[in-house]
């Protein structure tokens, strides 16, 4: 198998350095790409070659107070009703249509101040957003697209002590979660009510930053550079691998070969 590497893709402005800050959404011709800047949201339009087509920049305030807010992850969420932005930052969560990237939906997480949301991932018509104060939103469009109703949230055991970091999804449509405090916990997602399917206990010291899954494996990125692979059916340890000394700040898998890649 081989492997190309491209050019460097240029825009006007800077990054900042939190995790997963780079969100990917294939178009009809071409993608579209978003970097977070602090309040500062970077888009990019490239055509089907992969070069510029347009780029411009947006600030994002928060819902209630009308100030600029720290963006801390943008993530494209395909549902099955509608396209849509979300983006999470301190005190709130805000869903951005797709097209025009205006403000759909805001939630004011309305907690202490330097509280924050973090971990996005979509399922069906439910996005769910993890947030720091140990809970996992659930917020689902309705069928026209235009309507969220807010769904009861997920618990992570550890309470209000342990923030929520990454989000994502098995194969067989199980929710996994990793938090500040090392964990790596799967829920099941029945119709009425979730339950904690399995749980990976890891170490306090190093927060699970960054999730992939594959098979039956729940693959994470920690703040040691460690990366650990769980079997989320028993919550065992499988691999455990030391790939530097440095934070991983962001996991990807090739989902027809298994391969991962990581950025610190």
């Amino acid at each position: 198998m081989a492997y190309i590497k491209s050019g460097p893709l240029s825009y006007k402005g800077n990054t900042s350095a939190v995790p997963n800050n780079l969100a990917i959404l294939p178009a009809a011709k071409g993608r579209d790409v978003a970097v977070v800047d602090k309040s500062v949201v970077h888009f990019v339009r490239l055509d089907e070659q992969g070069a510029v087509e347009s780029q411009f920049h947006r600030s994002y305030k928060h819902p209630s107070m009308g100030e600029p807010v720290i963006i801390t992850q943008i993530r494209y969420c395909h549902t099955a009703v509608r396209n849509v932005i979300v983006i999470t930052c301190f005190d709130a969560v805000q869903i951005c249509d797709s097209e025009d990237y205006e403000v759909i939906y805001s939630y004011n997480l309305g907690a202490k101040q330097n509280d924050y949301t973090q971990g996005i991932l979509s399922i069906f018509n439910t996005i769910f957003v993890g947030t720091s104060v140990g809970t996992v939103l659930r917020l689902t469009l309705s069928s026209c697209g235009n309507k969220v109703t807010e769904l009861p949230q997920l618990s992570l055991d550890a309470g209000d002590t342990c923030a929520a970091c990454c989000l994502d999804m098995t194969y067989d449509v199980q929710l996994v979660c990793g938090d500040m405090l090392g964990n790596i916990t799967v829920w099941s997602l029945p119709e009425k009510q979730a339950t904690v399917h399995t749980q990976y206990v890891g170490d306090s010291r190093y927060p699970c930053v960054s999730l992939c899954c594959y098979m039956d494996l729940a693959i994470g990125g920690y703040g040691n550079g460690q990366i650990k692979m769980i079997n989320f059916n028993n919550g065992t340890l499988v691999v455990q691998l030391s790939a530097h000394a440095q934070w991983i700040n962001a996991l990807d898998l090739a989902p027809r070969t298994g391969l991962v890649s990581q950025s610190h």
